[in-house]
């Protein structure tokens, strides 16, 4: 665990936001088709 957190420091903040961004975009997408089978499935 600790080496996970040297590489994160050793890469730029820039890049820990664009991580970040499309984490929450991967993140917001499977809600979205989780939410859409469920409604799928209740038809």
């Amino acid at each position: 665990m600790e080496k996970f957190y040297l590489i994160l420091n050793k890469l730029d903040k820039t890049k820990i936001e664009n991580i970040r961004k499309e984490l929450d975009m991967i993140w917001k997408f499977m809600i979205f088709i989780e939410i859409f089978k469920r409604i799928k499935d209740e038809k």
